[in-house]
């Protein structure tokens, strides 16, 4: 796109000489911050620009477009230079190359654009500056941002451009390695022994690893180059996801609620606060977001330490481990806000800072998971020697208990089949006495029967015997009638009627 305007009044060009010298060039940028946000290049050439005077302008966190000249003379040989700024987390950089007939080209990047509409293959903002060898080009710069920005930008051909983006890509790619590793040994710790902190460490060393990530642009480049949205959030949206991973973590390596009750409150609270960070940035307060997450990730780095602290004085062990790794972390991260505050140079060092700290911390972190291990195994081992040594007590007491309670049934079955006799003597003294009372009731029953017998035959018995001697006395009645008789028959009529009128026949 070309537009039409004067000529740039920069202080001075910068001249390159050097094709294999990689320049950084923010010292000669001449600087101006558009509080409007709605001046355009005509309207900004004529703005008094100041002096940068620094090898990395820094921002800071405001909400202006902030505008950059500064002017190049090509004496490399080439006709063609890069200018890359080493800041991807940028939403919108705009850069205008004067024309020698007054007009600019634009060339415009940011994130708001799918990574495709870059003209290279990376998470910078690079651009191709045509200039003719021996030739001298000027040009405006614009820069938005609503987080932190610096403005690290290098000039030099394309090789040394790629040079450098190589050794970052490839130094990067060991720490992501150090993060899959950690994060897979962690995994493969959990699946043995379902230990949930190890699972909840997994979580945090991705929202770690996505972090530095976003920072440096991969998360842009290589995982959701057309959302947009996420790209602009992500800076955003991953430190919130790490900050409340890194409280639930630390909860539950440093066993807070058994162990400090209050830390344990308090490092709810640092997650709550995290969460409520998603309210800006929902509502595209972005910058809002952006200082209340650092805000928070302050406080809530110093809560981690105090928590650390008064775990370990309890006698916590992997206390110690965590404070180490912590501060490790900590460090890191001071030298990274000292570089964003200018207290630090934009070098190598700064640069890396958060990758190291943040890869020795996850690595020190998972030698305390290991070391947790080995407190558990220990803990096992010294279980289960005492609870052999209570089996044994156990099994003594068992055996003393068995034997005095062998004594007690013993004793107890003497006095048992002691009973037993006794029972068995009285069951047969009772035996007898039934046997005999069932026969004195057989007598008793056979006497009531003979008696009853004896009555009835002594009835007429007794009739009988009652009337014999009256038979007896008829009898002899009858044979003195009868030798009557034999002695005269006359009076055998008189006698036979006497016998006959006699009542006694």
């Amino acid at each position: 796109m070309v537009c039409s305007a004067g000529t740039a009044s920069a202080s001075g060009p910068i001249v390159v000489t050097d094709n294999a010298k990689l320049m950084k060039i923010g010292k000669w940028l001449e600087l101006y911050a558009d509080h409007t946000n709605k001046l355009t290049i005509e309207q900004v050439q004529e703005k008094v620009f100041r002096a940068s005077g620094q090898d990395v302008p820094n921002l800071m966190i405001t909400p202006y477009t902030h505008w950059a000249r500064f002017s190049v003379e090509n004496r490399t040989g080439s006709e063609t230079l890069l200018l890359e700024l080493e800041y991807p987390t940028l939403d919108q950089v705009v850069l205008y190359e004067q024309q020698h007939g007054g007009g600019f080209v634009k060339k415009e990047m940011s994130t708001s654009r799918p990574y495709s509409d870059r003209e290279f293959n990376h998470q910078n903002y690079i651009f191709r500056l045509n200039i003719p060898d021996g030739e001298t080009r000027h040009y405006y710069l614009s820069v938005k941002a609503d987080e932190q920005a610096q403005l690290p930008i290098y000039l030099s051909t394309e090789t040394v451009i790629n040079q450098k983006n190589t050794q970052r890509n490839f130094i990067f790619g060991i720490y992501l390695g150090i993060i899959l590793v950690m994060a897979l040994y962690n995994l493969f710790i959990f699946l043995t022994t379902r230990d949930s902190s190890y699972l909840i460490y997994v979580a945090y060393i991705v929202c770690v690893g996505l972090t530095q990530a976003s920072q440096q642009g991969y998360t842009f480049r290589f995982l959701y180059p057309n959302n947009t949205w996420l790209v602009r959030h992500d800076t955003v949206f991953i430190p919130i996801l790490n900050g409340i991973t890194a409280a639930l973590f630390i909860q539950s390596f440093l066993h807070s609620r058994e162990r400090y009750p209050l830390g344990h409150k308090l490092l709810h609270t640092v997650t709550v606060f995290y969460i409520l960070c998603f309210i800006p940035m929902f509502m595209d307060a972005y910058m809002v977001a952006q200082v209340w997450v650092q805000a928070v990730a302050m406080v809530g780095s110093l809560t981690a330490i105090f928590v650390g602290v008064k775990v370990h004085r309890t006698g916590f062990k992997p206390a110690r481990y965590f404070l180490i790794a912590w501060g490790i972390f900590l460090t890191s991260v001071i030298i990274f806000v000292m570089r964003n505050f200018n207290l630090l140079p934009y070098n190598d060092f700064t640069y890396y800072a958060l990758q190291v700290g943040s890869a020795a911390e996850v690595t020190l972190l998972s030698f305390a998971l290991a070391n947790k291990i080995n407190i558990y195994r220990k803990e096992k081992e010294e279980s289960a020697a005492l609870a052999l040594q209570v089996s044994q007590e156990n099994e003594q007491l068992v055996r003393e208990q068995n034997a005095v309670l062998e004594a007690k049934v013993q004793e107890r079955t003497e006095e048992l089949q002691s009973s037993n006799k006794e029972l068995n003597k009285a069951l047969s003294n009772l035996k007898s006495a039934q046997t005999q009372l069932v026969e004195a009731e057989k007598m008793a029953s056979l006497g009531q029967l003979t008696a009853g017998i004896a009555h009835e035959i002594n009835n007429p018995i007794n009739f009988v015997t009652s009337n014999i001697k009256p038979l007896k006395l008829d009898f002899a009645d009858l044979r003195s009638l009868l030798r009557k008789y034999e002695h005269g028959n006359g009076g055998a009529g008189e006698d036979a009627a006497d016998v006959a009128g006699n009542p006694a026949f």
